[in-house]
């Protein structure tokens, strides 16, 4: 999942052409995601885990359904 932060760490902090820049080079680790029937409690140590402060949330099919953040 990339972020502003991303964008902001790894394009223009280091003075590189914003339109230069694809998803692909700003990606970087193995993506967690959770699923719709996971407990909250279960999302929250994902979250701890992996340090993160968002997660995808995926169906049964694998099809994002949605984002789930810290502030949730």
């Amino acid at each position: 999942m990339l972020t502003d932060r991303d964008v902001v760490v790894k394009v223009v902090a280091q003075g590189k052409d914003p339109s230069e820049v694809t998803a692909a080079n700003l990606a970087e680790g193995v993506p967690v995601t959770v699923s719709v029937d996971d407990a909250a409690d279960d999302v929250r140590r994902a979250m701890a885990d992996n340090q993160v402060r968002r997660l995808p949330v995926l169906d049964s099919d694998k099809n994002l359904v949605g984002i789930i953040s810290q502030a949730d």
